[in-house]
């Protein structure tokens, strides 16, 4: 068969479309049939290309005389001058990581304020930012162009740039949360975030604040006018055991005065859980505070509501740290993993422990700690339970104590 085209068009009596004929191979027969497929094309010169690009894939898929190896580039190649042909948009098989990375953020934000949180939002977008930085100029390659050494390199570098373990932990799972998405949807087959080999950072643990330090904080917050929106992000966190990022992009709306408890009627933007907490002091006296003054936001802390709550500078986790500094609110300088930075034990993250456990320490089963703190299992709940002294003696004396012997009758 010779390599010049044969194709060719001709109308259909009962189409509006020029229909085109070209010859395919027949693998049974072991020879060549002519076929016949609509263009959908009404303009007679673009339905013969289109034509000639249905004969072009044709002799590439089989024949003795076929010359082209089939792939999935070359078939996309053909469908896309087909549409570019007819006036259609290309067929777009691939996706690189700036564009789709940023698509993502996108459709994410649309999620606010019903399960997502404006600060969660931020967050995810800092994670994007900070992978897409690091690709440079490769931060257009396809999807799955990106490869589990290029993964382990970026994670490298960041723990050796001074990240935390667990800032790049989250990170990571941002970015694996996108890969996830683009595989689901077809445009990539694996999800290179796998194949990192994390720091899982052993002792990564944070301390409850103990009473004096609640007091310093405390203190320090209310003799600062300019930090009332702190005070009242660093009560919810206290009171409450929520997150930096959900205690600073409360809404005024989410809260309900009910008798003889207000009542903070939220979702978690990190788990997306519905939560009923009751409100008790000292935040109750001062949401009655904040309510007797006039609302200028919907945010009950409306200048922290749109920083991002991740551990990059000048985040709320970094404005949060310099306040427990100037506070004199001092925690274990814990050595991280490998070549992880250190960290210190007491950081926002330390009133989700200081409530869970008060809790703890007043008696108060797991089960309903988990009502507060959203936990989903136990397991999870314990790692947040510090039993203190007082506790664990009354816990000894108890064990230790001498039995009462039966009184014997006279």
């Amino acid at each position: 068969m010779k390599t010049t085209s044969r194709a060719k068009v001709y109308p259909h009596p009962k189409s509006p479309f020029f229909q085109a004929w070209f010859l395919i191979w027949d693998a049974k027969r072991q020879d060549w049939k002519p076929i016949t497929k609509s263009t959908r094309c009404r303009d007679e010169a673009k339905a013969l290309e289109i034509a000639r690009e249905y004969e072009r894939l044709a002799l590439a898929a089989g024949g003795p005389s076929a010359s082209t190896s089939l792939s999935r580039d070359y078939v996309v190649g053909v469908v896309n001058d087909i549409l570019r042909i007819s006036g259609h948009r290309e067929f777009e098989d691939t996706k690189r990581w700036d564009a789709y990375s940023a698509a993502w953020l996108v459709s994410a934000k649309k999620r606010i304020p019903t399960t997502l949180s404006l600060g969660t939002w931020t967050t995810y977008q800092g994670h994007v930012r900070n992978f897409t930085n690091w690709l440079g100029k490769q931060a257009n390659l396809p999807l799955g162009a990106i490869t589990g050494d290029m993964m382990q390199e970026w994670y490298r570098s960041g723990i050796e740039s001074g990240l935390a373990g667990t800032t790049m932990n989250n990170t990571s799972t941002t970015v694996s949360t996108i890969f996830e998405r683009a595989r689901d949807e077809g445009f990539a087959t694996r999800n290179p975030v796998n194949l990192i080999d994390r720091d899982d950072h052993e002792g990564n643990t944070r301390d409850p604040f103990t009473a004096e330090d609640m007091k310093k904080l405390l203190n320090y917050l209310r003799a600062d006018k300019s930090r009332q929106d702190w005070l009242t992000v660093a009560l919810l966190g206290l009171c409450t055991s929520q997150r930096l990022s959900d205690c600073a992009t409360a809404t005024r709306s989410q809260f309900m005065q009910q008798s003889p408890f207000w009542i903070w009627d939220m979702r978690q933007g990190k788990t997306g859980k519905k939560m009923r907490i009751p409100i008790v002091e000292p935040l109750a006296s001062h949401l009655e505070k904040l309510w007797a003054q006039p609302a200028s936001s919907l945010f009950l802390a409306p200048t922290l509501a749109e920083v991002p709550a991740g551990g990059f500078q000048d985040g709320l986790s970094w404005q949060f740290a310099e306040i427990l500094k100037a506070a004199g609110v001092e925690g274990r300088k814990v050595e991280g993993k490998g070549k992880g930075r250190s960290f210190h034990s007491k950081t926002f993250h330390s009133t989700r422990h200081t409530c869970n456990s008060l809790l703890a320490n007043a008696g108060v089963p797991a089960d309903v700690r988990r009502m507060i703190t959203g936990h989903s299992d136990i397991e999870t709940n314990l790692i947040y339970t510090h039993f203190d002294d007082k506790t664990k003696a009354k816990a000894l004396n108890k064990a230790f104590a001498p039995k009462k012997q039966p009184k014997t009758k006279p």
